[in-house]
């Protein structure tokens, strides 16, 4: 199920350009987000999941797995205890990937929060939430 078919709750240009000045920053040259961040899971995360890179798929597990709302810091501090496994943050070798959740979160932020296309399958979805 897609965003583009669910009505969902008006923002402004003003504040949406506020909410993203506020969650996102610039460091070092590239972008970052502020790990005090407080997200929820999007409309989209049961029907587009399955349709996102690997790393993506670990955030949203470990925000379910918070109890679906949670700061990027305790996204980031959840994938750091993960155990090797199913959920590990990494290859399945065992490798830990190179990228922490925050850049990964950083990196992918205008596609998760839904203002950009994931992908010509995908399109516009909202995987990830700002929480005020």
């Amino acid at each position: 199920m897609n965003t583009k078919t669910q009505s969902k709750p008006k923002t402004d240009t003003k504040t949406r350009a506020s909410n993203i000045a506020r969650m996102t920053a610039t460091s070092g040259g590239g972008g970052a987000i502020s790990l005090t961040t407080r997200v929820t899971l999007g409309l989209d995360v049961e029907s587009d999941i399955a349709s996102v890179c690997r790393q993506l798929q670990l955030v949203l597990i470990y925000l379910g797995n918070l109890g679906g709302t949670a700061t990027i810091g305790e996204i980031v501090a959840y994938a750091n205890k993960a155990p090797k496994g199913a959920n590990f943050w990494g290859h399945s070798s065992g490798e830990p990937y190179e990228q922490d959740c925050r850049k990964i979160i950083a990196h992918y932020s205008s596609k998760a929060f839904g203002h950009k296309d994931y992908n010509k399958k995908v399109g516009k979805t909202e995987l990830l939430r700002l929480v005020s």
